[in-house]
């Protein structure tokens, strides 16, 4: 019961701030969302391919 509390509280709480975010900013509130440069290669693959093309 302890831990629905707070998820509720929690949640109430962010939605307040959603709220007063919208009427100091004046735009919706909207998740950061990063730009992939190539969404099919890993990190593993660029460090990989880094590493190929230091040897020449």
């Amino acid at each position: 019961a302890d831990m629905g509390l707070q998820a509720h509280a929690l949640r109430m709480a962010a939605e307040g701030v959603v709220q007063a975010y919208e009427q100091v900013v004046g735009e919706t509130w909207k998740p950061f969302d990063r730009p992939v440069e190539n969404p099919g290669a890993s990190l593993d693959r660029k460090a990989a391919e880094v590493q190929m093309a230091a040897f020449g």
